[in-house]
């Protein structure tokens, strides 16, 4: 299966690595919810290691 990806402006694209999703008003939210995941993944692995 091939999957296709669809940008907001018309391009398409077969992958999205090395793609960066620019930070604005309709992003911020998602990269503020990344990167709070990211924290609680990084103080759980540290209490792990203590």
């Amino acid at each position: 299966m091939k999957v296709t990806h669809i940008l907001k402006d018309g391009t398409r694209r077969d992958s999205m690595k090395g793609f960066v999703i620019p930070v604005n008003e309709d992003t911020e939210h998602i990269y503020q919810t990344i990167a709070r995941i990211q924290m609680e993944l990084a103080e759980k692995e540290a209490k792990k290691n203590a």
